[in-house]
Parts: C-alpha cells; structure tokens; sequence
C-alpha cells in the first residue's frame, strides 16, 4: 500500500518511484508469487535487459531474481547479466551481490557450473563487507550447492558452516534457517 501511494503522488523524483517499483514488486512477490512481481516490473521495464535504462539497473536484478523464481532461467540469466554489466559501468546498486548469487544459482541450473562457481565467488568476495550480511548466507550457499555437485567437500562443508553460523545469529529468521539447509540439502543429494 505504501509503495502505491507512493507511485499515486504527482512529482515523485525517480529515484523514489524507481523504490517504489522496487518494493511494490516484492510485495507482490512475497504475497502472490514471482509471477505477480514480473506483473509489476512490466509496467516499469522494457522487456529486452538492453532496453533498461542504466538508472534501472537495480530493477533489472529485482527482475532477473523474479524471473528465476518464475522458473524462466533463462531470460533471468539475461536480465541479471545485464544488470551486473551496468554496475560494472558505473551504475551503483544495492542489489550488486544478489544479481552474482542468483546469476551463480540460474547458471547452476543450467548446467554451466563454471560461470557460476565465478559468480558465486564475486558475490562471496562482495558480502565479507559487514553491511552486506543480509545476503552472505546465500552467497555462502549457493557456492556450497556448486561445491557439492563437484564433490568438493571440505568447501562445501565450510559453507555450511558459515550458513549454520549465520542462523544461528540471526535468532531464529527463517530464510537464514533454509539457506542452511539448502546447501545442507544439496551436500546430501549429491552424496547420494
């Protein structure tokens, strides 16, 4: 609601509505479903990723995360590709080491282990930052997934190590709890 009225006043700079966006699309996620915040974005972005204006950088990795969760891993390569290369060219975003951690997971997925071990990697380097705890579990488990798969076991041992860490600091949140088990999850599939 919020984020609706926000976008609803006359004259909001951009770097409000572009915010806004931001949060409407995760509302919707959260509430109806990757889907639902795809919906959202339409009605900001262009479809093509080399049609974003550089400003919507951070947008686009919004975009390329839902896209992901939408089961459309491909385009979400795409979108958060495109977003990585337009922070690389100057446009800050916050979302930086999300777009490396869900690239790394879309490359995963995709079979294309390598990129993903260096975008999983990228995210991992980024996160040692304090201020960007919030995403240093997924980093450390989306490498964990990687390392498993190829039966790099210490490595992926220590990831799940980290994320055991991170859940238990964070006092019981949910999403540091199944990161944990994620790459718990996947040390154990790939164990057979």
């Amino acid at each position: 609601q919020a984020a609706e009225a926000a976008l609803s006043v006359g004259g909001v700079d951009d770097q409000t509505a572009r915010a806004a966006w931001g949060s409407l699309a995760s509302a919707e996620f959260s509430l109806n479903g990757a889907p639902a915040g795809l919906a959202v974005l339409e009605r900001r972005l262009p479809e093509h990723a080399g049609d974003v204006a550089g400003a919507d950088a951070e947008l686009l990795a919004v975009r390329g995360l839902l896209r992901l969760y939408a089961a459309q891993t491909r385009s979400s390569v795409v979108d958060l590709r495109a977003a990585i290369q337009m922070s690389r060219a100057g446009f800050s975003q916050q979302h930086l080491p999300a777009a490396h951690v869900y690239l790394a997971r879309a490359l995963y997925v995709l079979g294309d282990w390598d990129e993903a071990l260096v975008h999983a990697r990228a995210a991992q380097a980024i996160v040692i930052d304090d201020r960007l705890s919030w995403i240093r579990g997924r980093a450390e488990s989306t490498l964990g997934t990687i390392a498993a798969a190829r039966g790099a076991w210490q490595e992926a041992e220590a990831c799940l190590a980290v994320t055991r860490e991170i859940s238990q600091e964070s006092g019981g949140e949910a999403w540091p709890e199944l990161v944990s088990r994620l790459v718990e999850s996947a040390i154990c599939r790939a164990r057979a």
